[in-house]
């Protein structure tokens, strides 16, 4: 018969195993106008690489938009049909994907980009596509920190 004791260590073994292997994220803020090189080589660092496109959301709309035709009417009831069609939450989710970039920005306080993000804000690189410079430049800081 397990202890109360032994029941409360294993399950913190367990949070610490799960904590403990938790990869470090780095989220990049960027544009079609600078793409982003190095991921491969953070992701070999043990890093977890978010890219997030400030161009997305308006790729998004443009899709939706791209096939209505001219006609108001006419082009309101088949976009209404197109999401209706795909679903609420896929919907949902789209625009979530599309327009996270926006609203990282905002969340973090970033007024320019590309903009790479180490601990959930705490430090931001500006200017930086090469997640290999970057990751030089957050470490350099890390140890004068």
């Amino acid at each position: 018969m397990i202890t109360l004791r032994q029941w409360l260590y294993s399950g913190l073994l367990m949070l610490f195993s799960m904590t403990a292997s938790a990869k470090p994220v780095i989220e990049v803020i960027t544009s079609d106008r600078y793409p982003v090189t190095g991921v491969q080589s953070a992701l070999n660092q043990g890093y977890a690489v978010q890219i997030y496109n400030l161009n997305d959301g308006k790729k998004l709309v443009k899709r939706l938009a791209g096939t209505l035709p001219p006609n108001q009417t006419a082009a309101k009831q088949k976009l209404e049909n197109t999401l209706h069609n795909m679903g609420q939450q896929a919907v949902q989710a789209a625009f979530m994907k599309a327009f996270k970039a926006q609203q990282l920005a905002a969340q973090y306080g970033l007024d320019r980009y590309p903009a790479i993000v180490f601990e959930h804000g705490r430090s931001v690189i500006y200017g930086v596509t090469d997640l290999n410079a970057a990751l030089k430049r957050y470490h350099r800081y890390k140890i004068t920190e």
